[in-house]
């Protein structure tokens, strides 16, 4: 992608300082993003917009100032062709796709297309990434029917939730204690036990699949079944989605739903054009670990700190 160099100057957006190192990340999300369409285009995949990327999309035209991620919906019909796509066709960009089912140390249930584990300040690095030397990605939210009976609805989301609570906790049980929840968890949903992964990732494994029960009835809303637990207002109508229609995002365009209006007014609410500095679940920014850790590699190695990026 092409950014003119203007782009990356720091600047006041709705009031917020935008820093030039903000600016680079962006640019390095943007570069994912632009591959991950070619990618889906080739392979007759269909995502949207997604959460404060919809958002900044309709209100902003490009990020919201205080945002630092970009969140794409699949349908789950879509997640299944991604999955199916071999893993060269993102290696190839220097990319990595993770999942539930394809790693085994990713424990979520919310896709990410990355482009690595580590810093890189290597040239080749940084020129495809704009100067940013951060690993970061993209995060691709499956989109689920969920049941219409609420009796069901609310099996499903406690089943889901405790297989990832258990998942997260797994490290600090005791032996004993995890494998009797575990046994009970499997014992609820029927005897499914993906034991071709080892423990704790079958438990998101099993969260995942939790999610998908619903999705042959083709009734009722979807919605993405871990935002929906923490917030019960995301349900969407799936007929709101239809043929995308493109909005401007900074220096391209974004595939968003045919009535994106309906679908932040269930997710946001009515006022969803006012601004109002809310902060994703993460530390703004994200990436301040890896900052400091940035730091420490240049006094490592004895080599002076550029300008661009002495400024969180």
């Amino acid at each position: 992608m092409f950014f003119d160099e203007n782009f990356f100057n720091g600047e006041y957006r709705n009031g917020f300082y935008v820093s030039p190192l903000m600016k680079r990340t962006w640019a390095a999300e943007m570069e994912i993003l632009s591959t991950f369409d070619s990618i889906s285009r080739m392979y007759g995949i269909r995502y949207y917009a997604a959460c404060g990327t919809l958002l900044g999309a309709v209100r902003h035209h490009g990020y919201i100032p205080w945002d630092d991620d970009i969140d794409l919906w699949l349908f789950r019909e879509d997640i299944h062709k991604l999955s199916k796509i071999p893993s060269e066709a993102f290696a190839d960009f220097g990319l990595t796709l993770y999942s539930p089912t394809m790693h085994a140390n990713y424990q979520n249930t919310v896709y990410h297309l990355s482009n690595g584990t580590d810093i890189n300040i290597s040239e080749e690095f940084l020129r495809r990434f704009h100067g940013c030397p951060f690993h970061l990605g993209i995060d691709l939210i499956p989109l689920d029917y969920i049941p219409v009976n609420s009796d069901e609805e609310h099996i499903q989301d406690d089943l889901y939730t405790e297989a990832c609570l258990l998942g997260f906790d797994w490290e600090d049980m005791k032996e004993e204690l995890r494998m009797e929840k575990y046994a009970d968890l499997v014992n609820r949903i029927g005897g499914f036990d993906p034991v071709g992964w080892e423990l704790p990732q079958r438990l998101f494994v099993i969260a995942d699949s939790l999610s998908q029960l619903y999705n042959d009835d083709k009734d009722g809303v979807v919605a993405s079944i871990p935002f929906k637990i923490e917030e019960q207002r995301r349900r969407f109508h799936p007929e709101w989605f239809g043929e995308p229609v493109y909005l401007d995002f900074e220096n391209m365009k974004l595939p968003a739903p045919m009535e994106y209006d309906l679908v932040l007014k269930a997710e946001i609410g009515e006022d969803y054009m006012t601004p109002k500095q809310v902060y994703t679940a993460h530390d703004y920014p994200f990436y301040k670990e890896q900052y400091n850790e940035l730091l420490c590699l240049f006094e490592r190695n004895s080599l002076p700190v550029p300008e661009i990026y002495k400024e969180l």
